[in-house]
């Protein structure tokens, strides 16, 4: 069976517009690019999906597949590689719009994640922060004293597709709460290094069916090997054949031709 997990919340984050604030918009945005006016440009997307949604359908045996539509693509590297990890802090959507280029609604941007101007930061080893967002890109397991990678990443290569993107391991640390729900955040592998491109997809805020979401494969086969039907025969409690067990018209009685016994 297949549920659809929708998100509440999505925005961009702009790296020259380091204040302003997307959650309204109907596209978010992904990108590593060059501007002659603006220089540099470095854009990554936040998604989140709520804790209701998550915990009350997961299950151990549950695969979670992250879908998005893309909208447009420019000039991409060969060989481009999205990355996708957990976002470490809180962060507040907001209701602002790239379109209005001016500070009219607080909320998540380049430099602050809420609307107190909180900035990005982080606080382990685990963490990473550039301003754009914080994220965990490892998990350190101290119980069994081991370290994890988290390593969930898309490649185009030569033809532009829609992405598809198991997080079950994500989900996986939401839900066991070894790392807290604040969403994910999309982005360019080295993204301020290299020119990647530019890739726009729909948010949740899209009048379209496009909507990001999580589909949730649910392993619900059951296997019951005591369920019996009514033609299943039965045996009585010496262990003989029920007389009862076999529908009088369940064998025919011209199913046996007299010529098949010698």
């Amino acid at each position: 069976m297949i549920k659809f997990l929708y998100p509440t919340e999505t925005c961009t984050l702009y790296s020259h517009y380091d204040v302003l604030n997307t959650g309204a918009d109907e596209i978010i945005e992904v990108a590593s690019d060059f501007t002659p006016t603006s220089g540099p440009m470095t854009a990554r997307s936040l998604i989140k999906f709520s804790n209701e949604d998550i915990f009350s359908n997961f299950s151990p045996t549950n695969r979670y597949t992250l879908n998005l539509k893309i909208v447009q693509s420019m000039e991409l590297a060969d060989q481009v590689e999205i990355e996708v990890f957990p976002v470490s802090e809180s962060w507040d959507n907001g209701k602002g719009r790239f379109s209005d280029r001016e500070v009219i609604y607080p909320g998540a941007s380049w430099s602050y994640r809420n609307e107190e101007k909180e900035t990005w930061s982080s606080a382990t080893p685990s963490e990473y922060d550039s301003g754009g967002g914080s994220w965990f890109h490892k998990y350190n397991d101290n119980l069994l004293n081991t370290e994890h990678t988290i390593d969930i990443i898309h490649r185009f290569e030569k033809n532009t597709s829609d992405v598809s993107l198991d997080i079950t391991e994500l989900v996986n640390f939401w839900n066991t709460s070894m790392i807290e729900n604040n969403g994910i955040i999309l982005k360019f592998k080295d993204d301020t290094k290299k020119r990647c491109g530019n890739l726009k997809f729909f948010s949740t805020n899209t009048n379209t069916i496009y909507r990001p979401h999580l589909e949730v494969g649910v392993y619900d086969f059951k296997f019951d090997p005591y369920e019996y039907t009514s033609n299943n025969v039965n045996f009585n409690e010496s262990g003989s054949l029920d007389s009862g067990s076999l529908d009088s018209g369940s064998l025919d009685s011209g199913s046996l031709d007299s010529g098949s016994l010698d």
